[in-house]
């Protein structure tokens, strides 16, 4: 590995400006929900250097702090604008000149929010970019992880605070984190899209190309191109799942983690055919229809002449978004892939949160039309949760049936398919909110494992001042996990050595809680066993292909 480590001259007075900035930002805030990202505090130690290293498409420039090389902002793939719109990612040409790769790129086109998930402004159909984290003092190849965000398909970014890489890098990882198009840029189906391509998964393209990129290159930032772990949460665990399966995936990968990924889920077009819920195309013509291009008038070159806003779209017309199967980047639904045994036998790590259905709450679904899909069982649902110790009333019982129909009897369902493959399959379940929001938590709610994943809840404004001793404890155990897991696929170390991996014959669940981890053999059976059942009942209505 060729590296050039220079001192920046103005570099200084920008540090300077930056911790102003962060003491700031800290006096000024006051835990409630703001317009802006989550503040982190800068790193450990202010990276104070610039550092370039050759690559296959050119030298590229990021920063260290002597220990930790940052790379922020590199394009993987030309951009996907102009005719280059709703194709597959075109291979990046190398650069004239030294790229800069100092600041992160801009976040991929979506709608203006507030919140956790703060705006990531600026966007920009110009973003299929990644960021690169590795230790400099490493000199052995060391194992790659490379983090799909999450957002539902339409929001989100690699360049939020919670996904910082620098804890991963410390621990021996070079971390990777990618933007992929969202939203209609990047899931789009449309009959005018037919004649030139049968692609609809754009996003998922954007993924394999980021991951022929770490391929290509990754061995220039001190990685091992041959022990490469995908992982991603909530979209990002979806989609592990499709990539997993995707053919055009395959070899590019050899572990995988899924933090709350679905699994139990009926694609669109198997609802279509029982009169349920228009497929991708339809919903295509919808939007086109929607502003005013109709028949003829709706062809691509029009459609690719509009404004990044206009294709951006109306909230309404983002809902429902989305993967779907076309037969090229997607062959088969997941749980359908996985049933045949045509996923790629990689050791994974799979699991999902204590109160997933915080995520309905934030989606704005009622309570009422979570019960009227259970339809007749709801008692009976009522009743195999009162078995494992939960008395819950209707609107306890709709968003808890929720998160675990959706997330965590779906992760218990493909760590068994997986499992027949005769790959080492390892079972979570995460039970810990901050010490200080303990007393009227329902608990951990979708997503809540990342802070202590990542080891960033100490750094993170809205939680800082939440987290205790214990919460330091649990990031230690967790980040420790997914590092060993990169690293030898085993998540056991040096304060963990209860993890049994899933087989064939058992189902162990490491329950991690605010008192520490522990193995459940039938963790809440009662309930994921209806769950299972009402799949595939779901299954024999709706043949999945």
């Amino acid at each position: 590995m060729k590296v050039n480590v220079i001192m920046s001259t103005g570099l200084w007075i920008t540090v300077l400006i930056a911790l102003f900035n962060a003491i700031a930002h800290a006096e000024s805030v006051d835990g409630k929900q703001t317009n802006r990202e989550d503040s982190v505090p800068p790193l450990t130690s202010v990276l104070v250097e610039t550092i370039e290293l050759d690559t296959t498409v050119g030298k590229i420039k990021g920063r260290t702090d002597g220990e930790i090389a940052t790379f922020q902002g590199i394009p993987y793939a030309e951009a996907p604008v102009g005719d280059n719109r709703w194709r597959p990612p075109i291979a990046l040409q190398s650069f004239d000149t030294t790229l800069d790769a100092t600041k992160f790129g801009s976040a991929c086109m979506q709608r203006r929010r507030t919140g956790y998930f703060a705006d990531p402004r600026p966007v920009s159909e110009d973003c299929l970019t990644l960021n690169i984290w590795s230790a400099n003092h490493i000199k052995k190849a060391k194992p790659v992880i490379v983090w799909i965000h999450g957002g539902a398909f339409v929001i989100g970014s690699s360049k939020f605070p919670f996904y910082d890489g620098e804890a991963f890098a410390r621990s021996g990882i070079v971390f990777v984190s990618i933007n992929y198009r969202l939203g209609r840029f990047g899931y789009f189906a449309h009959p005018a899209l037919r004649d030139e391509t049968k692609v609809t998964n754009f996003a998922y393209t954007d993924q394999v190309a980021a991951l022929k990129w770490v391929k290509d290159n990754i061995a220039s930032f001190g990685g091992d191109p041959t022990n490469v772990t995908i992982a991603g949460e909530s979209a990002g665990g979806v989609s592990v799942t499709h990539l997993l399966s995707m053919p055009d995936a395959q070899g590019l990968f050899h572990k995988a983690i899924v933090q709350s990924g679905s699994g139990h889920r009926i694609e669109p077009s198997a609802w279509k055919r029982r009169g349920f819920r228009p497929p991708y195309d339809e919903k295509g013509m919808e939007w086109t229809e929607s502003i005013k291009l109709k028949g003829s008038d709706a062809d691509l070159a029009k459609m690719r002449e509009l404004p990044s806003d206009s294709v951006l779209g109306d909230k309404a017309l983002i809902r429902g978004i989305g993967p779907s199967i076309d037969g090229l980047t997607l062959t088969q639904d997941v749980a359908k892939s996985f049933e045949l045994g045509n996923q790629a036998a990689v050791p994974l790590l799979i699991g999902a949160t204590s109160f997933e259905g915080s995520l309905a709450t934030k989606l704005g679904t009622k309570p009422e039309q979570i019960l009227k899909l259970l339809g007749r069982r709801v008692e009976e649902l009522r009743a195999k949760y009162a078995e494992i110790g939960l008395e819950l009333d209707d609107v306890e019982l709709a968003y808890q049936a929720y998160g675990d129909a959706t997330f965590v009897s779906p992760a218990r369902y493909l760590a068994r398919l997986m499992a027949r493959k005769g790959v080492p399959v390892w079972l979570y379940h995460f039970d810990v909110v901050p010490e200080a929001r303990r007393e009227n938590s329902r608990g951990a709610p979708h997503g809540g494992e990342i802070p202590y994943v990542f080891k960033t809840a100490s750094r993170l404004s809205r939680m800082s001042a939440a987290i205790g001793p214990s919460d330091a404890r649990i990031a230690d155990l967790m980040h420790k996990a997914w590092v060993a897991f990169a690293k030898k696929s085993d998540p056991n170390h040096s304060s963990l050595s209860i993890w049994e991996p899933v087989t064939l014959d058992s189902t162990p669940t490491l329950v991690v809680t605010s008192d520490g981890a522990k193995i459940d053999h039938e963790f809440e059976k009662p309930v994921h066993d209806f769950f299972d059942d009402r799949f595939g009942k779901l299954r024999r209505l709706f043949p999945m292909r």
